[in-house]
């Protein structure tokens, strides 16, 4: 999933960077659990949660990623 960023704004009213920034992040994180790059996911879920806590997709995309996290670290015990 990818949420496109706002790219105009009312002059005086929305800071852009404060919106964007957040999403920029949060699309950052799902490309790395795709890639199977868990930590660096995690810490940009976490980035994006301090800069927007009302961002539910961070919320998801961390439950994505703890779920992804868990089930990899148990089959590498497996093996």
């Amino acid at each position: 999933m990818t949420l496109v960023a706002v790219t105009s704004m009312a002059t005086g009213q929305v800071d852009v960077s404060a919106v964007n920034k957040p999403i920029e992040l949060l699309n950052e994180a799902n490309t790395d659990i795709e890639n199977g790059d868990y930590k660096d996911a995690v810490q940009k879920l976490i980035a994006a949660n301090r800069l927007n806590p009302k961002l539910r997709e961070v919320y998801s995309s961390l439950n994505t990623d703890f779920f992804a996290e868990g089930v990899s670290s148990e089959r590498k015990g497996d093996i």
